[in-house]
């Protein structure tokens, strides 16, 4: 998550527009295919971060990701 939100803030601030644009786009297409939910489970779970990265955000909480833990389990 860090990643892509340096490569996006990198991208939006890049002076050749059309390069930037592109890569952009294809970022933006990466995310839609990824599985953000597991994304956000893995990095609510490493043990660096925990709650203590959301816990200023009531939307995000281990009540939540419960069913997407049952979910990827399952699947």
């Amino acid at each position: 998550m860090h990643s892509i939100a340096y490569f996006t803030q990198f991208w939006n601030n890049y002076d050749n527009i059309q390069l930037a644009a592109k890569l952009l786009f294809q970022l933006e297409n990466r995310w839609s295919n990824w599985e953000q939910p597991l994304l956000l489970l893995s990095c609510l779970l490493h043990p660096k971060y925990r709650i203590h990265q959301f816990k200023n955000n009531s939307d995000i909480n281990y009540t939540l990701f419960g069913k997407w833990l049952i979910y990827y389990y399952q699947a």
